[in-house]
């Protein structure tokens, strides 16, 4: 886990914008486990990344969220899910 997250601290170093498959190349078991870790690390301010799937792309650096509101809509849905998930 921590190799992975030292990884990923490297890469965002290096690039702002790196394409899913070749991250995954570097990482020989990315899967789950490793979108799990990144949301633990962005989510501690360990790293500040985003994954966009449908672009197949992992954006390094501070994601601008265009209102409080949105911010707001989408912690709540996440919390939801979250609960739902328990459940």
């Amino acid at each position: 886990m921590l190799e992975t997250l030292r990884l990923l601290q490297q890469v965002s170093q290096v690039y702002q914008t790196i394409q899913i498959d070749i991250l995954s190349k570097m990482i020989s078991f990315f899967d789950f486990v490793v979108e799990k870790i990144s949301v633990e690390a962005v989510k501690h301010n360990l790293i500040a990344m985003k994954a966009d799937h449908i672009k197949g792309a992992v954006f390094f650096g501070k994601q601008n969220i265009e209102s409080e509101g949105l911010r707001n809509h989408l912690s709540t849905l996440a919390k939801t899910l979250s609960r739902v998930r328990i459940i």
